[in-house]
């Protein structure tokens, strides 16, 4: 499940897209809205779209760090989808970019994240190999932090290749680095719990493994929260104690469901986002027709108004035209019936006069 923080972190970032922003600032919102999908552990798809948007922008503005940034991203997220050919691939364009910027730290962690890679893959000696290329560099920085990773990746890819006693060595050097740090990550307790138990350090392991059951609850991550279930399970069950085995063993499957369930709607939000985007282009090509006929139409009234307004001025002017042709007839008229009325005058005198 995505968890409400979740949601809100993504929405409150989809609605920064929806304000004018400079196209640095859409690259960024666009990588922390790929961050925040690629964080729901299921919407990866979604995390890659707008994680790439990010990366093409960084392109074009040739933008090297950010660059690299995005493929980082990008690299994630495959490998999350399991295509860890591809995942490779971008962690090494990132390889080059990032050698030629010159961050000793950034080669530290691209090589760690290859190695991570190599880890998924199953290719543990590879594995072990790019590990320790990091932990060199880490070493050489002397970043605790990176350090602390190193060894315990390096003790992970170990206790896979079954080599129990130098996994809990490079556990034991990367506790001390946490220790410093005040730094718990769940995924130290649960593969250190992993290589105690494999070793017969039963009660020992146990404690890890909850401790890292906790801190996965707390941050709501439902993988490490399964993983932890099924290793308690075992625990438990090799103590005698399997009423506990029996309820550690439902949350695991209670858990794994949870993830099946998100991954099937994961799905669906592929589907939602394709016709999102095919709603957001036909939407912008309705825009673009419908500015466009604006346009045309505003010319279109611009142009009536003017032979309008020059239609009612000749129309005045006709009606003035007009006007002035009935007063000369009107003149004429008058003259007319002036002249007449004068001329009847003088013939009834002039008969008067005969008469008399």
């Amino acid at each position: 499940m995505v968890s409400i923080a979740q949601n809100r972190a993504i929405d409150s970032l989809r609605q920064v897209l929806s304000s004018p922003l400079s196209e640095e600032e859409q690259m960024l919102t666009y990588n922390r809205l790929g961050s925040a999908f690629y964080r729901t552990q299921i919407y990866q798809d979604s995390a890659f779209y707008y994680t790439e948007k990010a990366y093409n922008i960084a392109v074009e503005k040739g933008l090297l760090v950010d660059q690299a940034r995005a493929l980082f991203g990008m690299a994630g997220i495959h490998t999350a989808l399991k295509r860890y050919e591809s995942a490779i691939d971008y962690y090494e364009k990132a390889l080059i970019i990032i050698q030629e910027v010159g961050s000793q730290f950034q080669l530290s962690s691209t090589y760690n994240n290859i190695g991570a890679v190599n880890f998924q893959m199953g290719s543990y000696r590879e594995a072990i190999f790019n590990y320790n290329k990091a932990l060199y560099m880490s070493l050489e920085s002397g970043d605790s932090r990176q350090i602390a990773v190193d060894y315990m990746n390096i003790g992970e890819a170990e206790y896979e290749l079954g080599r129990l006693d130098a996994s809990k060595e490079h556990f034991e050097l990367s506790k001390k680095h946490l220790e410093s740090l005040k730094w718990e990550p769940s995924t130290f307790f649960l593969f250190y719990a992993k290589t105690l138990f494999a070793l017969g350090q039963t009660l020992e392991a146990k404690a890890s493994s909850e401790k890292s059951l906790t801190i996965s609850k707390k941050e709501n991550d439902l993988f490490m929260i399964a993983e932890n279930s099924k290793l308690l399970s075992e625990i438990e069950d090799k103590l005698k104690k399997h009423t506990s085995a029996f309820d550690h063993y439902k949350t695991y499957i209670k858990y794994s469901d949870s993830l099946d369930t998100a991954r099937e709607r994961n799905e669906i939000e592929k589907l939602k986002l394709n016709f999102e985007l095919d709603r957001a282009d036909e939407d912008l090509a309705f825009a673009s027709k419908k500015s466009k006929y604006t346009y045309i139409i505003y010319c279109l009234i611009g142009i009536g108004l003017l032979l309008l307004v020059f239609l009612v001025a000749k129309q005045r002017r006709i009606i003035k035209m007009t006007q002035q042709a009935r007063d000369v007839q009107t003149q004429l008229i008058g003259q007319k019936l002036g002249t007449r009325t004068s001329m009847e005058e003088d013939a009834i005198a002039d008969k008067v006069n005969l008469e008399s």
